[in-house]
């Protein structure tokens, strides 16, 4: 009986079998796509930042001092959310309007051109 088994025949070289470059198109078709959301991805922050940017820069051309420092507020709550990361506020960011210095403001909008660069 074990006189009639036979060996398994195998082909001469196995890497005729299956070529390595047959297997690459499905990694390299992922790294492409992969690379385009990456890109699109990159693209809409840079918009987002110089949107931002110039809604800042629009903010501190507002003369009415009470107006700007609310716009500045909303402008940072605004931040928190876009930027989806917390953002904590220096300390005299929480006082009235009336008791923040041109100091303190021009600090704050610093703070906050700081923030969008990162």
């Amino acid at each position: 009986m074990l006189t009639q088994l036979r060996d398994i025949h195998l082909p001469a070289d196995l890497g005729t079998a299956a070529p390595a470059a047959m297997a690459m198109w499905p990694f390299l078709v992922l790294a492409g796509i992969a690379g385009v959301i990456l890109a699109v991805h990159v693209w809409r922050a840079r918009r987002w930042r110089q949107s931002a940017r110039a809604e800042l820069a629009g903010i501190v051309q507002v003369e009415d001092r009470a107006a700007q420092w609310s716009m500045l507020l909303t402008f940072a709550a605004g931040l928190s959310k876009r930027a989806r990361r917390p953002l904590t506020l220096p300390p005299f960011a929480y006082r009235h309007p009336d008791t923040v210095s041109d100091t303190e403001r021009a600090e704050l909008i610093a703070f906050l051109g700081t923030e969008l660069g990162r």
